[in-house]
């Protein structure tokens, strides 16, 4: 009876890999399996992955000065295109409600320069004002706002409302 036990063990590890592979996106019937995220030349806004973090982060222009931005908590934005800090630009981003994102400011430390940005912290909602200079001195520009909704993560989230609108 032992031919019958190594049959039910081989009949259990063949279904348990089946199960991983569909898991994994794979498929027990072909050779390859279709990749899920495929190289692009432009930036994406996928969900890819289960955590918001790993999503692509949503990029910010002043093309969308005014409008609403969608993310759910842990998603990154990016503001791109605005004027590096220098002798005569100094980026800053302002929150309205506090709590809702973290901001990200723009920062050359170390030689390294980063683009300012945000992450969801919470659900909510906040508009951000983009300054160049101190937003407390009277020469300070506004240079672009946007408002940002903040949703809970979910695993329909990205699929359910459009990154911008």
């Amino acid at each position: 009876m032992n031919l019958g036990k190594r049959t039910v063990v081989a009949s259990a590890a063949l279904l348990a890999t089946a199960g991983l592979l569909a898991a994994c996106g794979g498929s027990s019937s072909s050779g390859s399996a279709t990749p899920s995220v495929l190289p692009s030349s432009s930036p994406s806004t996928a969900a890819v992955g289960t955590t918001p973090g790993t999503w692509a982060p949503i990029s910010v222009t002043t093309a969308s000065n005014g409008k609403r931005v969608h993310i759910v908590v842990g998603q990154a934005v990016v503001f791109d295109g605005l004027p590096a800090n220098d002798k005569t630009n100094k980026i800053v981003l302002v929150a309205a409600k506090h709590g809702v994102v973290k901001l990200h400011q723009q920062s050359s430390a170390g030689g390294v320069v980063t683009k300012p940005g945000l992450t969801g912290l919470a659900p909510g909602k906040t508009r951000i004002t983009v300054y160049d200079g101190n937003p407390k001195s009277k020469s300070a520009t506004v240079v672009m706002y946007i408002h940002v909704n903040v949703t809970a993560a979910s695993s329909t989230s990205a699929a359910a409302s459009p990154a911008m609108s």
